[in-house]
């Protein structure tokens, strides 16, 4: 059965939206450290040109980092790194396996720690019984 193109999941999985997302956010990061915020803008406004300044406003360009288009831009770059990781979740599950991949780091410490942690703890003991 061929996948159907063009859906939603698609839409979120797509490395073109993680680029145009990761590209607006360092955009909006650049104006807002650019622009002076929130109280260093008071001085700033009272200086530029009403239209101008009205443009600002509407961007919420005073406030970058509490603006509704930046927090829009941040929930769904949130959503897609969700719907990446579902997406993938369920070949990594199979792929590596919970006991698998537990168990290998278990036998790796096992091996290579167990022999020092008995070693000294027979150093210590043998003081004891002398």
């Amino acid at each position: 059965m061929a996948r159907k193109e063009g859906g939603i999941r698609d839409f979120f999985n797509s490395v073109r939206l993680t680029i145009v997302l990761l590209a607006a956010i360092a955009l909006g990061a650049l104006l807002g450290t650019i622009i002076p915020q929130q109280e260093a803008a008071e001085a700033v406004s009272s200086r530029l040109h009403p239209v101008l300044l009205s443009v600002f406003q509407a961007f919420q360009l005073f406030d970058v980092y509490h603006s509704a288009w930046f927090t829009l831009l941040l929930v769904l770059l949130a959503a897609k790194l969700i719907a990446c990781s579902l997406n993938r979740f369920p070949a990594a599950w199979n792929f590596y396996g919970v006991w698998r991949s537990y168990g290998g780091l278990l036998r790796f410490f096992m091996r290579k720690y167990l022999p020092l942690f008995i070693d000294n703890l027979t150093c210590r003991l043998s003081m004891y019984v002398d």
